[in-house]
Order: structure tokens, then sequence, then C-alpha cells
């Protein structure tokens, strides 16, 4: 269970990363 949930922040922070490193490029 604990490690499902760290999968899932993970992800969730590697979506806002991306989105927020695609927004300062623009």
């Amino acid at each position: 269970m604990q490690s499902i949930l760290n999968c899932l922040l993970g992800a969730v922070e590697g979506i806002i990363g991306q989105s927020h490193f695609i927004n300062l490029k623009m």
C-alpha cells in the first residue's frame, strides 16, 4: 500500500515537474 502511494506521488511529481519545465521553456 505504501509503495503504491509512493509510486503515485512520484508520477504526479514527474508530471508537475515536466509541465513546469515546459512552462519555463515557453
